[in-house]
């Protein structure tokens, strides 16, 4: 008697191969109805309890159990049910997988920045090399020293117009200082009299158009209190109009201190107002100023100047505005203007010291000066002193260096503003250099090529190149990117 599992299946008549009377699906089949969303449920993977055939045939078995385990595994797996259910299972190994494979790795970030730091630098490096590319021509030019043989050049306020042929005349321009000061110095001399400080004032009317005049002994009040009055009768002439505004006009008078004495002396400029003014419309508009102060009061024995007190004040004085007038000179020369030694004048006007014997402890000195000077444009000078030395040889030039120069005033007149200047010495002439046609030359040039095609355009001792950026090898093709200095 054969055993069931012999026996040959017959297909069904539906085509499905059965097993027991229910049908056998394949672990494919079965596979793919998980995926279409049907839930597979084990008693469909043919060994369901109340259909359970026996077979002995060990091989078949054990195929059978391995498909049905295989099949139970994939429907309980979370993967499945993550995909039935459209909800992410964080925890299952396929997410976790994907997860972690689309996260960016560390190389790869090194790799997108090194990419975005090399695109930036190329480009920076593109618009320096362009945008900012500038280059520097430093050219000293071939020089030479040529002897001056004495010419004579002429100086004058009269005319604007420059003569560059024999005689050589250019327009020059006077101009005048003043200076005023005051200084206080001790005295040394012994006296024995009595006597009241005096001082020369300035009484100022500010108050109309119309003079003024004060009596004799007309009382003048310092701001210490101390009080003065007037030596003479003295009229102050009216203020003027200018503009629709008074100006003050002065006369010059003498003040003697009402008292005998030491305390009446003042140095330095003082200020005096008119007490008889005082309480009317007048009180503001007169008033006086002793640019020098007072001196001279005494009472019994004391100081008082002498011989060499006044001598060494005037002499003190007379240097010292001087001076000042010499570095106010040279300060006020106007730009591109110059002018040679002798063609400016000094005269001191007026020294005010007080007389020998009069008593004071300090005793002020005062001075006035006035300077004059004539100027002229540096580039007339030294087109003239090319014209005469380089003829016409336009290819050279004279450099502007006037200490090897030697000049000597043959004539000055500075109330009719003329002079005659005797010029000689050596002068130092260069390579004329047109910076505008440099600048042409170099524009898109190699750097390589530049320096000859300089130096055979013109007679240089040195060409010095500075590029920017360094890693340029031609200069930019915009003339006005480029900068010319000549030494």
């Amino acid at each position: 008697m054969n055993h069931p599992s012999d026996i040959p299946k017959k297909p069904s008549a539906d085509g499905i191969r059965r097993r027991g009377g229910a049908p056998v699906v394949s672990l494919r089949e079965k596979t793919a109805g998980a995926a279409a969303g049907e839930r597979i449920r084990p008693e469909e993977t043919g060994t369901a309890p109340e259909t359970k055939i026996r077979q002995d045939h060990t091989g078949d078995a054990r195929e059978n159990a391995a498909r049905d385990d295989a099949a139970r595994d994939i429907a309980e797996s979370p993967w499945l049910k993550t995909y039935q259910s459209g909800t992410p299972a964080e925890s299952s190994f396929f997410f976790r997988r994907a997860k972690k494979a689309s996260r960016p790795t560390r190389s790869g970030k090194v790799i997108v920045i090194f990419g975005v730091i090399l695109i930036t630098a190329v480009g920076a490096a593109a618009f320096l090399s362009s945008g900012l590319a500038r280059l520097t021509i430093v050219i000293t030019p071939q020089a030479a020293i040529a002897d001056i043989s004495p010419i004579v050049v002429a100086l004058t306020t009269q005319t604007g117009e420059t003569s560059d042929t024999p005689p050589y005349s250019i327009p020059a321009e006077l101009l005048t200082f003043t200076e005023t000061m005051t200084r206080d110095f001790p005295a040394t001399g012994k006296s024995t009299a009595s006597a009241s400080a005096t001082g020369t004032i300035r009484i100022y009317n500010q108050f109309s158009q119309s003079p003024q005049t004060l009596v004799k002994t007309t009382r003048f009040l310092s701001e210490d209190g101390t009080l003065y009055r007037l030596s003479r009768t003295t009229t102050v002439p009216g203020a003027k109009l200018d503009g629709g505004k008074l100006v003050p006009a002065f006369v010059e008078a003498q003040l003697v201190a009402d008292q005998h004495g030491q305390e009446a002396n003042k140095s330095g400029e003082i200020r005096l107002s008119v007490p008889g003014f005082k309480g009317t419309p007048r009180e503001k508009g007169f008033y006086a100023i002793a640019p020098a102060g007072f001196s001279g009061g005494n009472q019994g024995d004391g100081l008082a100047v002498s011989r060499e007190d006044a001598s060494q004040a005037s002499q003190r004085i007379t240097q010292e505005i001087f001076d000042a007038l010499k570095k106010k000179i040279a300060g006020a020369i106007p730009d591109g203007f110059m002018t040679v030694a002798g063609l400016d004048e000094i005269v001191i006007t007026r020294v005010d010291t007080p007389e020998e014997g009069t008593p004071a402890e300090r005793f002020s000195v005062s001075a006035d000066a006035e300077a004059k000077t004539l100027v002229f444009r540096e580039a007339d000078f030294y087109r003239i002193l090319g014209r005469a030395i380089l003829k016409d040889d336009q290819t050279r030039e004279i450099v502007r260096q006037a200490d090897t120069l030697v000049s000597a005033v043959a004539d000055r007149d500075f109330e009719k503003g003329s002079a005659a200047v005797t010029v000689s010495g050596r002068a130092r002439t260069r390579t004329t250099i047109n910076a505008d046609e440099i600048r042409r030359l170099a524009a898109g040039k190699k750097l390589g090529s530049l320096k000859n095609i300089i130096r055979g355009r013109f007679a240089v001792e040195n060409v010095v190149l500075t590029l920017f950026p360094p890693w340029r090898f031609s200069a930019p093709d915009d003339p006005s990117r480029i900068r010319v200095e000549i030494k």
